[in-house]
């Protein structure tokens, strides 16, 4: 039996669509945190760009929480703490070749990022999430482009 690739994209209900944001951008802010941390004996300024990405994903959180509120009058549930994947010894980034590494796989995960968001739009039917998930991909993708920046700069 031959398969196809099936494009389409199956509408979620808001309530998961913001369930799903709101998971993956705690994931994010989490992320942006143990990167800040990990860059700090190398290289401060990097360790403050995280710091900065770490608050504009609170922002996105707010934001996510804040059109819930509006839209269902409730809170988004609660943020597992769980890492995504374990990191690979040394935790710690002390010089140039751990840190072109590490940048390799920050900007993988900011395309993934990008591309979640995506797909978000794709499954959703509401106006008002759609003009939020479109600022989203605008963000993850200048956030993309500040990291290639920072990463040219090492």
């Amino acid at each position: 039996m031959q398969h196809t690739n099936d494009t389409r994209t199956v509408s979620l209900m808001p309530e998961e669509l913001l369930i799903l944001a709101n998971a993956h951008e705690g994931q994010e802010a989490r992320r942006y945190r143990l990167m800040a941390l990990r860059f700090q004996p190398f290289n401060t300024a990097i360790s403050s760009l995280m710091d900065t990405l770490v608050s504009e994903s609170q922002r996105r959180l707010g934001e996510l929480e804040s059109v819930n509120k509006r839209l269902f009058f409730e809170r988004l549930p609660a943020i597992k703490t769980a890492c995504k994947s374990p990191v690979q010894p040394p935790f710690f980034v002390l010089n140039e070749q751990a840190a072109n590494h590490v940048f390799k796989r920050m900007l993988n995960d900011e395309q993934h990022s990008c591309r979640l968001y995506e797909q978000l739009l794709k499954a959703n039917a509401i106006p008002e999430l759609a003009t939020l998930f479109r600022t989203f991909i605008d963000q993850k993708i200048a956030q993309h482009h500040v990291l290639e920046d920072a990463w040219q700069r090492l």
